[in-house]
């Protein structure tokens, strides 16, 4: 499956992981260095996770978690490429 022109999708992630009970996917964020906040990287990695769902039919639900006691705490603020903008739209 392709994301973006010209890219095709990874399968494995830095920053989530899936575990998969019967016909529920939960995917759980673990960035647990910044309390799970979004960066681009975070971004792309659940964007391609909620692609890799589209055509499965065995998944009938997909919970999203946070790792450890926290869901998440936003934007990455840290972070100098979420302050770019070229390029997002295709998030």
């Amino acid at each position: 499956m392709k994301l973006f022109p010209g890219e095709e999708q990874i399968m494995s992630w830095n920053n989530v992981e899936i575990e998969r009970r019967g016909t529920v996917a939960i995917v759980t964020m673990d960035r647990h260095e910044k309390l799970n906040a979004f960066n681009p990287t975070l971004m792309r990695e659940m964007t391609e996770v909620g692609l890799s769902f589209h055509d499965d039919r065995d998944i009938h639900a997909v919970v999203l978690r946070g790792n450890d006691n926290y869901f998440s705490s936003g934007a990455d603020l840290t972070d100098a490429d979420m302050w770019r903008t070229e390029g997002l739209s295709e998030l």
